[in-house]
């Protein structure tokens, strides 16, 4: 049977980055994306490429700890892909959260460009 992530609201994200052991805050859609427009403080790892999960090593080194990941909008599958993914490597707390083309409920996306980001 395969694991089954958790959808939360964006209010249950806003609790939860706000708490005592916030999610690590994951953008599962192809870096560019990221680039062109991401939730602040959200780090890119295309759930697409074939290094998902080895990256996913280095962005959430301890699989207890809660990880949250968003997609392109709540008719993609990118983020219920990549939570299936963490899910079956053995992640624990792995959740997906519900995105609109504006943002996570009050939370806009920060549309500022950036650079690559460094390797």
């Amino acid at each position: 049977m395969n694991p089954v992530a958790s959808i939360i609201s964006p209010g249950q994200l806003a609790q939860r980055l706000g708490g005592e052991h916030p999610p690590i805050l994951i953008d599962v859609r192809l870096e560019d994306d990221h680039r062109a427009c991401r939730l602040p403080g959200s780090r890119s790892n295309c759930v697409f490429e074939v290094v998902f999960l080895d990256r996913m090593a280095g962005l959430a080194p301890d699989k207890r700890a809660p990880v949250c990941v968003y997609g392109a909008s709540t008719d993609s599958f990118e983020s219920r892909m990549a939570a299936a993914k963490l899910l079956r490597a053995g992640q624990r707390d792995a959740f997906e959260e519900c995105v609109t083309a504006d943002g996570v409920g009050d939370q806009p996306f920060d549309r500022t460009p950036t650079l690559k980001e460094p390797e």
